[in-house]
Order: structure tokens, then C-alpha cells, then sequence
């Protein structure tokens, strides 16, 4: 009978270290699947905060522009090529630029967060041709 035991006891350790071994293989197979989604994760993160900085980036420019088209354009012309004009929010536009073509060089400052997301003011130049009737 002792035997008949024995046996019955390396039976049941058999089986019970084949389960312990598959749960080892889950638990090592999650925590890979789990390190993989963290990059993944992390790597979406910083796209999305690239997109997010070239969209503000973005809508400052379109602001600029709205402004020189709402008031700048006058002074655009008054004073040969160079404008100033006040946006919404308390910034400033300020753009020079050639009247037959080439480069219009735009930079701009925000001092109230009310109209414009706080981003950092840069300067983008966009090139730029006359367009003939």
C-alpha cells in the first residue's frame, strides 16, 4: 500500500508541475504581450504628441494669416511689401516679404491663451509666387 501511495504522490506532483510549467508559459507569454502594447503605447504617444504640436503649430499659422487678411492687408500695401496688424487674443503678426514672389516670412506671438492654444510661437516660411491675371 505504501507504494501504491508513493506512486500516487509522483503521480500527482507529475501533473502538478506540468500545470505549474503551462502557468509559467501564460503568465511569461502575457507579460511579453504586455511589454509589446507598453512600446506600442509609448511610441503612439509620441506620434500623437508630434501631430499635436505640428496642428497647433498650424492653426497659429492660419491665425496669422486671418489676421493679415482681416487687417494686414492694408497695411501691406501702404507700406511696400511689409505689414503689422494686431490678432485676436492680443497677438501680433508681423509678415515681410517681396512683392514679386519668393519667400513670405511670418513670425508671431500670443499673450493671451484665450483664442490660441499655448504652444510655442515659431517661425515657418512658406514660399510663395505672384499670381498674374
Amino acid at each position: 500500500q505504501r507504494d501504491n501511495l508513493e506512486s500516487s504522490l509522483a503521480e500527482t506532483e507529475c501533473r502538478y508541475n506540468n500545470h505549474l510549467a503551462e502557468l509559467q508559459s501564460q503568465i511569461t507569454c502575457v507579460e511579453q504581450q504586455l511589454a509589446d502594447l507598453r512600446a506600442e503605447m509609448e511610441c503612439q504617444n509620441q506620434e500623437y504628441k508630434i501631430l499635436l504640436d505640428v496642428k497647433c503649430r498650424l492653426e497659429q499659422e492660419i491665425h496669422t494669416y486671418r489676421c493679415l487678411l482681416e487687417g494686414g492687408q492694408q497695411d501691406l500695401i501702404q507700406q511696400g511689401g511689409i505689414g503689422q496688424s494686431s490678432g485676436l487674443g492680443g497677438g501680433v503678426a508681423r509678415t515681410s516679404g517681396i512683392g514679386g514672389g519668393g519667400i513670405i516670412r511670418t513670425s508671431h506671438t500670443y499673450t493671451s491663451s484665450s483664442q490660441m492654444p499655448s504652444c510655442a510661437a515659431a517661425e515657418i516660411q512658406v514660399p510663395c509666387r505672384r499670381i498674374c491675371d
